[in-house]
């Protein structure tokens, strides 16, 4: 429920300038968190560090050997994450401080479930690589 919150206080710090390209997008985003960030660290930041590192544990040890059993384990993580923390898991790893997530974020399809409509530009979906979206990045481009 807090996280409902968290995206909508990010919504109201969102006031871009007209953006053309994706680095603009990505600095734009990245002032935007950081803003974010200074208001909401103590609630949010352990929470993206234990995601992080759950993440990761399943990614780097190896008693899970072949990538289709580390995706049914991330597939177990994703199934936790309600929409809108989603859609500030998105936002954070387009962040300075997410950049190390965002690679397992795509990897492993983490954002497969993500509601658009969380988004603060509907153009942002594309700062990602289409495997961070699994199947319903194909249906998104369709």
């Amino acid at each position: 429920m807090c996280f409902r919150f968290f995206l909508e206080d990010l919504k109201h710090i969102y006031n871009p300038p007209p953006l053309e390209t994706s680095e603009q997008m990505k600095e734009c985003i990245n002032t935007v968190y950081e803003i974010f960030l200074s208001k909401r660290q103590s609630s949010v930041g352990h929470y993206f560090r234990y995601l992080y590192n759950t993440v990761k544990f399943v990614h780097e040890h190896e008693f899970i050997k072949e990538l289709e059993d580390k995706k049914s384990y991330t597939n177990l993580i994703r199934a936790q994450l309600s929409s809108n923390e989603l859609g500030l898991l998105f936002y954070n790893c387009l962040s300075d401080r997410g950049t190390k997530f965002k690679h397992l974020v795509e990897k492993y399809a983490l954002l497969e479930d993500m509601d658009f409509g969380k988004l603060l530009e509907q153009g942002h979906w594309s700062l990602y690589k289409e495997e961070a979206y699994g199947e319903s990045g194909l249906k998104r481009n369709q």
